[in-house]
């Protein structure tokens, strides 16, 4: 059987199978160190790279909102936070971080900074690992998921999106 949070709160598994890390994981945690943190601003999106010490890198998203505020964050203060840790210590970088900038408030851009980096975290795991997140994250679920859109009505350069161009990408999107 599987272990993941579903199989373990329906079907009561050992408490000490909680605590087991699975092997691979064993076998590289404490070798992987974050070398660098990088956030890239770019139109309606901030991106973040954080690189490992053998050079592999991992991608994450830190919203959509507030770009360069974001970035600045990251590249100034949260990536020196978590350089030197290990990789594969998600809970100990993730608790740094928020309590380090807990007091600029635990919303907005503080939490999208956090989501950054632990997203691309997550996924220079998988990549080490050579594995998908999903797996990582206890397993696949189901084989399909629903589909939806979305977009923002801020055009970039301090200006809203007319109603009507509202409409307009609305039924791009459905169509």
């Amino acid at each position: 059987m599987q272990l993941n949070r579903r199989n373990v709160l329906t079907q009561g598994a050992a408490l000490a199978s909680l605590f087991a890390l699975p092997a691979p994981l064993l076998a590289q945690s404490g070798r992987a160190r974050i070398k660098a943190v990088e956030a890239f601003a770019v139109r309606s999106a901030v991106f973040v790279k954080v690189t490992a010490d053998d050079g592999s890198a991992g991608w994450g998203e830190a919203g959509h909102s507030g770009g360069a505020l974001v970035a600045r964050l990251i590249n100034r203060t949260m990536a020196g936070d978590v350089i030197g840790q290990d990789v594969f210590a998600g809970e100990a970088s993730w608790a740094k971080l928020f309590f380090e900038h807990d007091e600029l408030g635990p919303g907005g851009l503080v939490s999208q900074a956090i989501a950054g980096i632990d997203c691309a975290l997550w996924d220079l795991r998988g990549r080490l690992l050579k594995q998908p997140v999903w797996a990582l994250l206890g397993g696949k679920y189901r084989d399909s998921y629903p589909v939806y859109g979305s977009f923002s009505i801020d055009t970039g350069d301090s200006g809203r999106m007319a109603p009507e161009a509202a409409g307009r990408m609305a039924a791009e999107l459905v169509g």
